[in-house]
Formats: C-alpha cells, sequence, structure tokens
C-alpha cells in the first residue's frame, strides 16, 4: 500500500472524531465530521490472504465492485496505512439511512413483513448478480430513505466472475443470516416467511432447486419459532 500516514496526521485527522468500535485498546471504527467513517484493520495472521492485498484495499475494492453491479454502499475517500501503529485503513462515506435491525424495531410487525419481503427480493438479486454477501445480517443492511436497501461492511464479499450463485452458494449465505437473536426470531416467523417466498419467486431458479432452498432455509430458523 502506497498511501501512508504518519500516526501524527492519524491524530490530527481523527482528533474530533467518535470512536464506534475498539479492538482492544485501539480503535477500529470512528465517526469523523462530515458523515465520514474512518475503518482500521490489522493483520492479525503471518499466512494470510492480506499478503496479497490488505482488507482496506479489499474493502475499496468491493464498493466498486458492489457500485458498478447497481449495489448501493459506501463510497470510499481513501485507502492507506498507519506504519507506526501497523494498521491499514479506508476512509469512506457513511451510507445514510438505518440498519434494517433498527429500522424494524421502529415498525410495526406488519410494516415489517412488508420490508421483509422486499428484502427477498433484494437478496435474490445480489445471488442472481453473483455476490455473496458473508457479512449478511440485519445489522449490516441499511434501509435508506426512500426505502430500498445498501450495504455496508462489504469487506467479506464474494463476487462471481459470470453468472448466478450456486445452490450451496445460496444456502450458505441463509446461515449467515443466522447471527444475531432479533435476526432469528423475525425470520423464524411471519417475516420469514414473506422474506423466503418473496426471495422464490425473484431468484431465477428451477423448481427443485427452489424446493431444496425452502427446505434449507426451514432447517435453519425453524428452531427459532417460538
Amino acid at each position: 500500500m502506497r498511501n501512508k500516514k504518519t500516526i501524527a496526521e492519524y491524530a490530527r485527522l481523527t482528533q474530533e472524531g467518535t470512536v464506534l468500535e475498539n479492538e482492544g485498546t485501539t480503535p477500529k471504527v470512528i465517526l469523523l465530521p462530515k458523515n465520514r467513517i474512518l475503518k482500521l484493520f490489522r493483520r492479525k495472521h503471518l499466512l494470510s490472504s492480506q499478503i496479497w492485498i490488505t482488507h482496506a484495499a479489499r474493502f475499496a475494492r468491493n464498493a466498486g465492485k458492489l457500485q458498478r453491479r447497481g449495489i448501493p454502499t459506501v463510497t470510499v475517500k481513501s485507502v492507506f496505512s498507519i506504519p507506526e501503529m501497523q494498521r491499514q485503513a479506508v476512509l469512506y462515506h457513511i451510507l445514510e439511512g438505518d440498519t434494517l435491525r433498527d429500522w424494524l424495531n421502529k415498525h410495526t410487525a406488519e410494516d415489517g413483513i412488508s420490508k421483509c419481503k422486499d428484502l427477498g427480493q433484494f437478496v435474490a438479486g445480489l445471488h442472481r448478480c453473483g455476490i455473496l454477501f458473508r457479512s449478511m445480517h440485519f445489522g449490516n443492511i441499511i434501509v435508506r430513505a426512500d426505502g430500498t436497501f445498501g450495504l455496508i461492511d462489504i469487506v467479506d464479499t464474494g463476487f462471481k466472475y459470470w453468472g448466478p450463485l450456486s445452490q450451496s452458494q445460496r444456502i450458505r449465505n441463509f446461515h449467515h443470516m443466522d447471527r444475531h437473536d432479533s435476526d432469528r426470531v423475525c425470520l423464524a416467523g411471519p417475516a420469514g416467511a414473506a422474506f423466503l417466498h418473496s426471495y422464490l419467486a425473484a431468484a431465477g431458479i428451477t423448481e427443485k432447486a427452489k424446493l431444496n432452498l425452502a427446505a434449507a432455509f426451514k432447517e435453519i430458523f425453524s428452531k427459532y419459532n417460538t
């Protein structure tokens, strides 16, 4: 990574910031003025994929790929390293809106069912475009002012060069949604049924694949149905 900042430059950049998340004693996510976010990454293992591309650079690359495929996401301003801190960083503008988790908490159950129906179409669209968003949970899906969706925390996103995701990749992505208690409860109930029905209608797959995906989805989330 050619672009570097000293620790003094980092301090000036972040002096008016608010730390949103720490990694140990070091800030990991910092909210800066003008609706900007600074996200810091460190290489955790000697043998790591970051030998070839840092997480910060991958984050920026993924943002560009998502935008080129018509998926709303953050707008990256710069990528740089801070050698004195042994960190890489990405500076980006916030994607305006509420997380889906927060949105659901603010609205009625009926509204939630309708929004999860829309979510099914959105996720099916990702899968048709060959996008595997491994951080797929309601805290990383943004509901924008116009009601449409966008994605944040995009560093762990896979892209097929051609064609849609396979059946096994789609099922794997359903498993990625099984991470947070409130998400699980939602997807186990009527909102989850609306999501699944809408997803299958928009998935562009065979009837046999629909049956397999429906069975997999129900197997993942039915145990949370109270």
